[in-house]
């Protein structure tokens, strides 16, 4: 084959015949023409050397396309399969005559765009290119795009990326969740505008004027600074958005959902959360943690356990020793306590000899029994403080959530009278709280009330 494009010879040796052979073996693409006949009338090297075609194929006479699409299917251009029944499928729908565009991927790898138009008067024109490279970048593309997305779907909070003119770029699952937008709301390449205007119509920016809020909302946006602020929505969740100004003009913001962490630091503030001498939870911590364990149990259908306990030598030891032994005897019986209760149970001193155990979820009653008896069994070993061999001794009384209280105050309460009825039963032992207790309690304050009265009448 020369250095010009093959031509039948039915085609006129004239000059506008040679201009036609240069533009066809100047053109940046690969073409064939066809006749009605299906033989080619002319091809170019560039196409000629796309294909991997020999010169010797177009050196005598010019092959017809059943000649070179059967070529094409020994050699395994097509897949796997019969040679002649997959030339026989690709006649057939040459003879269709239609037009046509697709690609395919040769088995070297290179990929290429075929667009085939028939011609006025029969036969067809066939243009390739060899889009290999054009396919290697879009798939680097997509790569570093679904990177990108991997990255910004793992990153812990609501994020995206808009534009210079205010279109979003990127977002991740985690910004539609934490802002409850529905799937809709990101069709067709939104604008911020949108976001601004269906928040405003839910109520999201609180009472007023809607349009208002959106307008000033877009004209912080114009103004491309920083910024980092809390927003509280209303559904009481709290996010913390920060905004960052890229150079381009667009820009990227983060939303963290920050609720748990406001609401745990409220309630540090409000609290003095640890006992000064032990370093126990004191009465306030307690209180709290139980309301909330009570809500937990109740949610999730749970039991828990209370324990009140009482030392029952304590006073004896403050009185004979003074009070820097009690308060060593006391840390002592604290650090006892917290090594007997898993870490999610609460330990707490209510003040002076008295603590509370709260096990946070006990599947059975003899699970708390199990507890009370280790807690006796670790109070009675010898307690070596300055030379003194001290024992402690502690009477405990357990009731549970739900059977024996539904809150804080009724629990407490029945572990109390729980514990009053150990300490009268020969101190360091437990006792469960029961109905008939309550009874004997209020019978009790009835006859205290009642002696009162009589000893003030006298």
């Amino acid at each position: 084959m020369g250095q010009r494009g093959h031509f039948a010879s039915a085609l006129v040796d004239d000059d506008e015949s040679a201009v036609f052979r240069v533009m066809l073996d100047h053109l940046p693409v690969g073409i064939c023409l066809f006749d009605r006949d299906y033989r080619l009338l002319a091809i170019n090297r560039l196409l000629v050397d796309m294909l991997d075609f020999p010169s010797s194929m177009f050196e005598s006479s010019l092959p017809t396309l059943e000649e070179l699409t059967f070529f094409n299917a020994l050699r395994g251009e097509y897949g796997a399969g019969d040679p002649h029944e997959q030339t026989h499928e690709r006649m057939a729908l040459a003879r269709q005559g239609h037009a046509h565009r697709f690609q395919r991927t040769r088995p070297n790898g290179q990929v290429l765009e075929i667009i085939g138009a028939p011609l006025p008067k029969g036969g067809f024109i066939s243009i390739y290119t060899d889009i290999t490279e054009q396919k290697i970048i879009e798939q680097e593309l997509r790569r570093q795009s679904e990177v990108f997305q991997t990255l910004v779907d793992n990153i812990p909070g609501g994020v995206t990326l808009f534009g210079a003119d205010q279109r979003l770029l990127a977002y991740n699952k985690e910004y539609a969740r934490l802002l409850d937008f529905p799937p809709e709301l990101f069709e067709e390449n939104p604008t911020l505008e949108r976001f601004f205007r269906y928040n405003a119509a839910r109520g999201e920016y609180g009472n007023g004027d809607a349009e208002a809020q959106v307008q000033q909302l877009l004209q912080r946006a114009r103004q491309h600074q920083a910024h980092q602020f809390k927003r509280t929505r209303p559904n009481g969740t709290i996010l913390e958005v920060r905004g960052l100004p890229l150079a381009d003009g667009g820009f990227v913001t983060i939303y963290t959902d920050v609720t748990e962490q406001h609401r745990a630091a409220e309630a540090i503030e409000r609290l003095a959360h640890r006992d000064m001498l032990t370093g126990l939870a004191n009465r306030y911590t307690l209180e709290a943690r139980l309301d909330q364990l009570v809500a937990d149990a109740h949610r999730h259908d749970r039991r828990l356990a209370v324990m009140f306990l009482d030392m029952d030598n304590f006073k004896a030891i403050n009185d004979t020793l003074g009070h820097g032994i009690g308060d060593q005897f006391l840390c002592e019986i604290a650090r006892r306590l917290s090594g007997t209760v898993r870490e999610n149970d609460i330990v707490a001193r209510l003040g002076g000899d008295e603590f509370v155990v709260v096990l946070a979820e006990v599947a059975d009653p003899q699970d708390a029994a199990t507890v009370a008896s280790k807690i006796i069994a670790a109070l009675n070993q010898p307690i070596e403080i300055d030379r003194h061999a001290l024992r402690a001794s502690a009477s405990i009384g357990i009731c549970f959530y739900p059977q024996d209280g539904r809150d804080r105050g009724a629990l407490m309460q029945s572990a109390d009278i729980a514990m009053y009825h150990a300490k009268n039963a020969g101190k360091g032992v437990f006792h469960f709280f029961n109905a008939a207790m309550m009874i004997a309690a209020s019978k009790r304050l009835e006859l205290e009330r009642a002696l009162r009265e009589a000893v003030s009448q006298q």
